[in-house]
C-alpha cells in the first residue's frame, strides 16, 4: 500500500504530493502514539516524546501543504509551519535520548565522544554549504535568516542523536535498524530540501518529498516491528567495542574539516581549522581513554588469573625469600598472612629437608645465566601444605631479576599428584580409568598375580540416559561404581572404561571371579533410586580367566570383551566366561567379512526365490527373495553363518541394497516377459505377483533407506504395492521409535510391510497399529507343531484372528506337511510358503514355474512334479 502511494507521489507530485506527504506524516504520528498507549514506565515517556515530535511535524506538513488550498496564498516564510517544524528536533532528541539511557551505561564517555566527533564533522559541512549561504542571503530579512539557519542546526541535533543511537551495543535489533533508517532518511530529506531552497528549485510537493514519505514509513515499521518492545527494555549496558564500521565512521568524520578547508577557497578557513583542532583534542581524549581501558582490562585480567589460580604463583629473591605471593599460594602453603602479597619467610621454610639442597641449587644457578631467555629451571620438590602434609610439586623457576618491573625469580608450580590422578582416574566415578587399568593388567601379567578380568556392560542404560537425561545417567554410573567397590576385596582393581562399561581385575586364582560375577548380577540388578523414581538395570558380564600364553593387556581385554558380547548374544543379564572357541568364532567372522566383500565384488552372491501361494485357491501370489553365497572354494555358505557376520558391520546395508535392487529388477523382468499369471485370469484379473525382501535391523537404522527404496522401485517401473519389505518382530520392538518413523515413510511410498517371525517375540497390538503393516508372517516354530494340536494351534488361531480384526493378511511359513497345510487353511491363514509347496529356486527354475503357472491359471503344481535345481543343501528351517 505504501509503495502505491509513493509511486503516485512520484508520478503526480504537484497534484497528489502534498496530500500524500501530509497523510504519511499523520500516519507515523498516530502509529507511534498508539504504541505509546501500550507501554508503561520510563519507556512510555520516551515514545511519547517521539510521538509528540512526529505530531508536530505532521501539523507543520498540514499547514505548509494546505495553506494554498485553505488560505489561497503561498505559505508565508517564516510562518506557523516553521514553528512546528523546528519544535520537532529538540522533542525528538528528548525521545531518542530516553531510549539511549535505557540501553547505555551511565557515563559512557566513549560513545559521547564518538558522537561528538561525528557531529562536529557534520557541523563543518553544514556550516560551509548551508548555514553560511543562508546567513548571508540578503533577499530575506533577519528573522528569515535566523529561521533558515535554525534548520541546519536542527539537523545537527538529528545527526548527534542518530549517531548516539547507532552506537548502542544491541544495534542488531531490526527495530533499531529501522529507527536509524527513519532518522537517517529524515536527515537526507532535510538536506535535500534546504539545498533546493538555496538553489531556488524546491516547490511544495516536489518529488524529493518522497524522502520524507519513506522516513515516515520507516517510523511506522519501527513501532510495528515485534522487536520494538525489546528496544525499550534495558539491554547490554556494557560499552560497545570498537569495530571496523565505527572506526571508519570516526575516520571519515575527522577528515571532513581538513578536506573542506582545502577544497572551499571562497569562504574563511577559520571554522574548518577550528573544528579540526576540536576534533584532534576529542580524538586524543578518545585514544587516551581507550589506552586506559585496555590497561585496566589487562590489569584486571592478570589480577583475576592470579587471584583464582589453583597452582603456585610467587616471586622470590635469590635466597628464596618471598617478594610476592598469590592468594592461592598463600592458602596452599598455609602462610600466616594469606591476604598479604608479600608474606614473611622463605620458600625453603616450606620445603622438605631432603629436597631443600636441590631447590637451593636451582635458585642460585637458574641454571647458568647464559641469556635472559635461558634463565629458567624446573625441579620436583616436596612442600608442606596448610594440612601439614607433604605434597610433590613441579616448580618452574624463571630468572627475571634483570627485569625492573619484576626484579625477582618467578615461580610457577603444580601438584604432580593431582596431575597423576587426572591421568589415572575417571572423573565421574573416581574409579581407575582405562589407561590405569591397562597399566595394572600389565603389572599383573608380569607378576603372574591375578585371577580374572571381569568386563561389565550395563543393559538398559541407554534408555535411562535418553529418557531421564544425562544427570540421571551420571547418577546411575556413580551408583554402579559404588556397588562394584563394595563387592571386591582389598587389592582388586575396579575401573570404568568409558560410557557404561566397567571392569574388575581380581588377584589370585581362588575361584573368586565366579563368585564375584554371581554377586554382581544380584547387586547391580537391585533398583536404583533417583529422586522420586526407581530404575533397574542389568549387566552383561564377560569373564577372562588367567591362562598361559598371555603377555599383552590388550589380549586380556579382548578376551573379556568377546565373553561380554557372548553374554549379550545369549540374552543379556548374565555372565559368560571366555573360551578358545570364542576366539575362533571371531576369527571366522573376520575372515567371513573379508570374503563377503570379495563375494559382492566378484558376483558370488545369488538370489534364489521361494514361491508364495494363496492357501484357499492354490494360486501363485509372489515370491520371497533369499540370499545365497556360493564360495569358489568352500561351496555353499549357509546364511546362518554369513548373515550375522555381515550384520556386525555396515556390509549388511550394502548387501541389503543389492538384494532389493536385484529382486525388484527381476520381478520387473518377469512382468516384461508376460510371465504374470495372476494378472491375466479368466475371472477378470488378480493383483500382480509380489516380491518380498527381508530388511535387516541395521538397514532400518540407515538414513538412506527410504530414498533407496523409492529409487529402486521407480527405476524398475513397477507398482510400489508389489514390493513387500519384511522386518523381524524383534527389530521393530527393540527400535520402536526409529522403526515407527522410518516405516511410516516407507509406507508413504506405497510399499507393503510385513512383520516376519511373528509369534516368536512380544510385539503388542499397539506396535501393529503404530507401524501400519500389511502382513503378519507366522513364525515357523509355531507352524511345525500345528499337526500336533495343543498350544501351537491355539497361538496360531489367536494370531490369525488378531490379523483379521486389524485387516491384515497372514502368511504361514515353513509348511512341510499336508497336516500343517490343512490346519493353516482351516484356521483361515491366507498365504503360505514352505517346502511342501515349493522350495527356493534359482532364476531359471522360477522362470519355468511361471511359464507353467501361466498355462494352469497360477495353480500350485504337485511338488513331485518339480525337478528342484541343485542348490545349497539346507534344512527347510535354515533356508533364510
Amino acid at each position: 500500500m505504501f509503495a502505491v502511494f509513493v509511486t503516485l507521489h512520484l508520478a503526480l507530485p504537484d497534484l497528489l504530493g502534498p496530500l500524500i506527504t501530509s497523510s504519511f506524516a499523520a500516519t507515523a504520528a498516530i502509529a507511534v502514539g498508539w504504541r505509546m498507549t501500550t507501554l508503561h514506565g520510563r519507556a512510555r515517556w520516551g515514545v511519547a516524546a517521539m510521538a509528540t515530535a512526529l505530531t508536530s511535524n505532521a501539523l507543520a506538513d498540514v499547514l505548509l501543504n494546505g495553506w494554498p488550498t485553505f488560505v489561497g496564498t503561498e505559505a508565508p516564510f517564516p510562518g506557523p509551519a516553521d514553528v512546528f517544524y523546528l519544535a520537532f528536533y529538540p522533542v525528538m532528541a528528548i525521545g531518542i535520548l530516553a531510549l539511549v539511557k535505557l540501553h547505555s551505561p551511565a557515563g559512557d564517555r566513549t560513545a559521547m565522544l564518538d558522537a561528538t566527533i561525528v557531529t562536529v564533522g557534520a557541523a563543518v559541512v553544514l556550516w560551509t554549504f548551508l548555514i553560511v549561504p543562508v546567513a548571508t542571503d540578503s533577499e530575506i530579512g533577519l528573522l528569515g535568516r535566523m529561521v533558515s539557519a535554525a534548520y541546519p542546526v536542527g539537523d545537527l541535533v538529528l545527526v548527534a542523536i542518530t549517531v548516539r543511537l547507532a552506537l548502542l551495543g544491541d544495534r542488531r535489533r531490526p527495530a533499531l535498524r529501522l529507527l536509524l533508517g527513519a532518522l537517517g532518511m529524515l536527515f537526507v530529506a532535510d538536506i535535500a530540501y534546504l539545498w533546493g531552497e538555496l538553489q531556488g528549485t524546491y516547490a511544495v510537493g516536489a518529488r524529493l518529498d518522497v524522502l520524507y514519505d519513506l522516513s515516515y514509513v520507516l517510523f511506522v515499521a519501527t513501532v510495528m516491528h515485534r522487536s520494538f518492545t525489546g528496544l525499550l527494555e534495558p539491554g547490554d549496558r556494557r560499552p560497545a567495542p570498537m569495530r571496523w564500521g565505527r572506526l571508519a565512521l570516526l575516520t571519515g568524520a575527522t577528515l571532513l574539516a581538513p578536506a573542506i578547508a582545502s577544497l572551499d577557497a571562497t569562504n574563511s578557513t577559520a571554522v574548518p581549522i577550528g573544528a579540526s583542532a576540536v576534533m584532534f583534542l576529542l580524538v586524543m581524549t578518545r585514544v587516551g581513554g581507550l589506552m586506559h581501558t585496555v590497561e585496566r582490562s589487562n590489569e584486571r585480567r592478570l589480577q583475576s588469573l592470579v587471584r583464582h589460580a589453583t597452582d603456585i604463583v610467587m616471586i622470590i629473591d635469590r635466597s628464596g625469600g618471598f617478594r610476592f605471593c598469590g592468594p592461592s599460594t598463600a592458602r596452599l602453603l598455609g602462610l600466616a598472612e594469606p591476604t598479604a602479597t608479600t608474606p614473611a619467610g622463605s620458600i625453603l621454610d616450606h620445603t622438605h629437608p631432603d629436597d631443600a639442597p636441590l631447590l637451593r641449587a636451582a635458585l642460585s644457578g637458574c641454571p647458568d645465566q647464559r641469556s635472559a631467555e635461558a634463565r629458567h629451571a624446573t625441579v620436583e620438590v616436596r612442600l608442606t601444605t596448610a594440612e601439614a602434609t607433604w605434597r610433590t610439586f613441579e616448580l618452574t623457576i624463571s630468572d627475571l631479576l634483570h627485569d625492573p618491573d619484576i626484579a625477582g625469580l618467578v615461580v610457577n608450580g603444580h601438584d604432580i599428584h593431582d596431575l597423576r590422578r587426572l591421568a589415572s582416574y575417571d572423573q565421574l566415578t573416581s574409579l581407575y580409568n582405562r589407561a590405569e587399568l591397562t597399566r595394572r593388567i600389565r603389572l599383573a601379567l608380569a607378576d603372574e598375580d591375578w585371577g580374572a578380568l571381569l568386563l561389565y556392560d550395563l543393559d538398559g542404560f541407554k534408555e535411562i540416559n535418553d529418557s531421564l537425561g544425562h544427570a540421571a545417567g551420571d547418577a546411575v554410573l556413580q551408583e554402579v561404581g559404588r556397588r562394584l567397590r563394595s563387592l571386591v576385596r582389598k587389592g582388586d582393581v575396579v575401573a570404568r572404561l568409558g560410557g557404561d562399561e566397567f571392569a574388575v581385575l581380581t588377584r589370585g586364582e581362588d575361584g573368586f571371579a565366579g563368585v564375584l560375577a554371581e554377586r554382581s548380577l544380584g547387586v547391580l540388578g537391585a533398583p536404583i533410586v533417583l529422586g522420586e523414581l526407581s530404575v533397574s538395570i542389568e549387566a552383561s558380564i564377560g569373564v577372562a580367566l588367567r591362562r598361559s600364553g598371555l603377555s599383552d593387556p590388550h589380549e586380556v581385554l579382548r578376551d573379556a570383551d568377546l565373553a561380554m558380547y557372548a553374554a549379550k548374544a545369549a540374552g543379556k543379564g548374565r555372565a559368560v566366561t571366555y573360551d578358545d572357541a570364542m576366539g575362533e568364532r571371531v576369527l571366522r567372522h573376520v575372515e567371513l567379512r573379508a570374503a563377503l566383500q570379495t563375494a559382492l565384488e566378484e558376483g558370488q552372491l545369488q538370489l534364489w526365490y521361494q514361491p508364495v501361494y494363496r492357501l484357499a485357491t492354490g494360486r501363485l501370489d509372489g515370491f520371497e527373495a533369499l540370499l545365497r553365497w556360493q564360495h569358489p572354494e568352500r561351496g555353499w555358505v549357509p546364511p546362518a553363518e554369513f548373515i550375522p557376520a555381515a550384520e556386525e558391520s555396515n556390509q549388511i546395508i550394502t548387501i541389503g541394497r543389492w538384494v532389493l535392487e536385484q529382486a525388484v529388477q527381476q520381478l520387473a523382468a518377469w512382468s516384461a516377459m508376460g510371465l504374470d499369471p495372476s494378472s491375466t485370469t479368466a475371472s477378470g484379473g488378480h493383483p500382480s505377483l509380489t516380491m518380498a525382501v527381508n530388511l535387516s535391523p541395521r538397514q532400518l537404522a540407515d538414513s538412506n533407506l527410504v530414498s533407496d527404496v523409492h529409487r529402486i522401485v521407480t527405476e524398475a517401473g513397477i507398482a510400489p504395492e508389489r514390493v513387500c519389505l519384511e522386518i523381524t518382530e524383534g527389530a521393530v520392538v527393540d527400535n520402536a521409535a526409529v522403526a515407527a518413523r522410518v516405516l511410516a515413510d516407507v509406507r508413504a511410498l506405497g510399499v507393503q510391510l510385513s512383520i516376519d517371525d511373528y509369534g516368536s517375540g512380544n510385539a503388542s497390538i499397539n506396535y501393529l497399529r503404530q507401524f501400519a503393516v500389511n502382513q503378519l508372517k507366522i513364525d515357523r516354530s509355531l507352524t511345525e507343531h500345528l499337526d500336533e494340536g495343543g498350544t501351537s494351534r491355539a497361538m496360531v488361531r489367536s494370531i490369525i484372528e488378531l490379523a483379521s480384526a486389524l485387516g491384515l493378511e497372514t502368511v504361514g511359513e515353513g509348511i512341510e506337511t499336508e497336516a500343517q497345510h490343512r490346519a493353516l487353511t482351516e484356521l483361515g491363514c491366507t498365504i503360505g510358503q514352505g517346502y511342501l509347496l515349493a522350495r527356493p529356486m534359482d532364476v531359471e527354475a522360477i522362470t519355468q514355474l511361471l511359464r507353467d503357472a501361466a498355462t494352469s491359471s497360477g495353480m500350485v503344481p504337485a511338488i513331485n512334479d518339480w525337478a528342484v535345481p541343485s542348490g545349497p543343501p539346507m534344512s527347510p528351517r535354515r533356508d533364510r
